[in-house]
């Protein structure tokens, strides 16, 4: 969680100070480390906030217990290697 923060904190201190400003958000892995149930949905509030002009990618090997949490989910299935 501390990561996290610390993350969205200095995407917004860039972004304030005009130095740097991305609408791209890449998130690896987030919901299959340490984040319990409270800390998911805190997790989605602060994606939610980001608005509608970022656009949000999150790799998770969780699978079906996201699927009502994203707009739009991509999915890829491993076949023969």
């Amino acid at each position: 969680r501390i990561d996290l923060a610390l993350l969205f904190t200095w995407r917004a201190v860039a972004k304030l100070k005009n130095s740097v400003n991305t609408n791209l958000l890449i998130l690896d892995e987030v919901f299959d480390s340490s984040l319990d149930n409270d800390g998911t949905d805190e997790f989605m509030k602060i994606v939610n906030e980001q608005g509608s002009n970022n656009n949000v990618f999150v790799i998770s090997h969780k699978g079906d217990t996201l699927y009502d949490k994203f707009r739009s989910v991509i999915k890829f299935d491993k076949r023969k290697n």
